[in-house]
């Protein structure tokens, strides 16, 4: 059973890795909400949060596309 929960992760990876092809490494806000398929200010409130990793450059965010995929 806990072999088949590794299963499903990795395949959940797999899916999202593809779905992120054609974004660069560093994402902003608006390319992250897109991606996810929510708005911008949702999107603010999860960096503010705490809930997806991202550094600040400036008043931008910056969002590597790896934590969005962890």
């Amino acid at each position: 059973m806990e072999n088949q929960g590794k299963t499903t992760m990795q395949n959940l990876r797999a899916i999202g890795t593809e779905m992120f092809q054609g974004y660069p490494d560093v994402l902003n806000l608006e390319e992250m909400s897109e991606l996810l398929q929510i708005s911008t200010k949702t999107g603010r409130r999860l960096l503010n949060n705490g809930e997806i990793r991202s550094f600040r450059i400036g008043r931008s965010y910056r969002i590597p596309k790896q934590h969005l995929i962890s």
